[in-house]
């Protein structure tokens, strides 16, 4: 009975067990708190990088509007044209303008049919000796390239040209039951395109002459002709290709430019650096009435990152250009200033200066943007590796002391439940001695 009593908290001792082993055990824990306390600040270092990290990546994205040559801002040049038959693209210009031609002539890829012969094992050539094609032979330097032939027959022919890749292509064409023809043609068009072939013990003639696409541009006696190894043009327009399909007269193609979708891009460029300048800042600061940093106030990555911002300025001016000039400045906490009537003035006046100053500044963001965010290499992603290496080592040590701080509790509600038991029994030998002494008393008065 007097074990199971001394099982209740305090019973003989009269002490408060549960209290004393919290209190020792909030000492025990501090090892174990100091620990969670760095977790929480690497926790929440970590969703700084994050951020930042994100808010970087949206400026990488930006940034490609001016170096990714297939979304290109400066592709924002319009043009339309007079026929539904000639179409057009535009890319960049220095001016707008307008130029009118008729088409002449298509761009015609040159091909070649042999006689017939009967079926696809009949001889068309002698094996070994094979046959030569001459490529571009309008071309007074053109050399016949040989083809050597295991097989002399129509498909032997035909696998041995199409296996020599020579930009002209093989193909035996039924024309009648049992009845065919050897049909070679060149994969190009225009005059380059022409070619030769000898050693073939049946008669050939082309079936098409390889020639360019022609246009006459103007009018009267001022009138040229420009052509084309294929049917579609470059250069003839300042930035416009476009691409004729059937002869026609009275075609006119006009391009106009309009820096405001570049403008846009600009700005959208703009905005992406500053939101990402301006929360390294916030991220980094420092407050000096309240002494108290942020929670990544002296990052060595941070800093190295804010201060490649602000240099970026300087670092992409060319040529002794500044980007002032298109209307961008940075201020002294790295903030970026984007003048838009500046940058519109600037491409009107000079578009190509513009475009190479904005591509230059573009193409130093994105080197700086690529640079921490690239997957496993870059310094905001290391950055982020290595916090997560210390937020895995802390949870696990924070796990450890879990298991640590259990067993020192339970020996210690132990240790008291043993001190009760104890102080139990001696109360029971006290109870029982006094019991003794007072029978022996009463013995000697009897």
């Amino acid at each position: 009975m007097a074990t199971s009593s001394s099982s209740v908290d305090g019973l003989v001792s009269g002490l408060d067990s549960t209290a004393i082993i919290t209190q020792l055990m909030a000492l025990e824990r501090q090892p174990q708190n100091r620990l969670k306390v760095q977790l929480q600040t690497e926790q929440t270092a970590l969703s700084g990088y994050q951020a930042i990290n994100t808010k970087v990546a949206v400026l990488l994205t930006a940034t490609r509007k001016f170096t990714d040559p297939l979304t290109t801002a400066w592709n924002s040049l319009s043009v339309a044209s007079s026929s539904a038959t000639v179409s057009a693209s535009a890319t960049f210009s220095s001016t707008s303008g307008q130029l009118a031609f008729d088409v002449l002539q298509l761009a015609v890829a040159h091909a070649v049919r042999s006689d017939t012969v009967a079926g696809l094992t009949a001889p068309v050539a002698s094996a070994p000796a094979g046959i030569d094609i001459t490529l571009n032979s309008g071309d007074p330097a053109a050399t016949p390239t040989h083809i050597t032939l295991t097989d002399g027959s129509l498909q032997g022919v035909v696998a041995a040209i199409n296996a020599k890749k020579l930009g002209v292509s093989a193909t035996a064409v039924q024309v009648s039951d049992g009845v065919y023809r050897l049909q070679l043609a060149s994969t190009t068009t225009g005059a380059p395109s022409q070619f030769t072939v000898t050693g073939l013990s049946i008669g050939t003639a082309a079936s098409s002459t390889g020639t360019d696409a022609q246009i006459s541009v103007g009018s009267g006696a001022g009138a040229y002709t420009v052509t084309s190894h294929t049917n579609t043009f470059g250069g003839v327009l300042p930035g416009v290709t476009f691409t004729v399909s059937k002869l026609e007269t009275g075609v006119t193609l006009v391009s106009s430019t309009s820096g405001d979708k570049i403008a846009d891009a600009m700005q959208a460029m703009v905005d992406a650096a500053n939101a990402g300048v301006t929360l390294m800042k916030s991220l980094s600061s420092y407050d000096t009435t309240a002494k108290k940093g942020s929670v990544l106030s002296g990052d060595y990555v941070v800093g190295q990152l804010r201060n490649q911002f602000g240099r970026a300025i300087s670092t992409a001016a060319t040529g002794g250009s500044s980007l002032k000039t298109v209307g961008v400045q940075v201020d002294r906490d790295g903030v970026y200033l984007f003048d838009r009537a500046v940058f519109l003035a600037s491409y009107q006046a000079d578009p190509v200066s513009t475009q190479n100053l904005t591509t230059s500044l573009a193409t130093t963001l994105q080197g700086i943007a690529t640079k921490a965010t690239t997957s496993g290499t870059g310094t905001l992603n290391l950055a982020v590796q290595g916090r997560n290496a210390a937020i895995k080592t802390l949870t696990d040590g924070i796990s450890g002391w879990d298991d640590k701080l259990a067993v020192k509790q339970a020996a210690l509600q132990r240790r008291f439940a043993a001190l009760e038991v104890t102080l139990g029994k001696l109360k029971n030998q006290s109870n029982w001695l006094a019991g003794q002494i007072g029978s022996l008393s009463t013995s000697r008065n009897g």
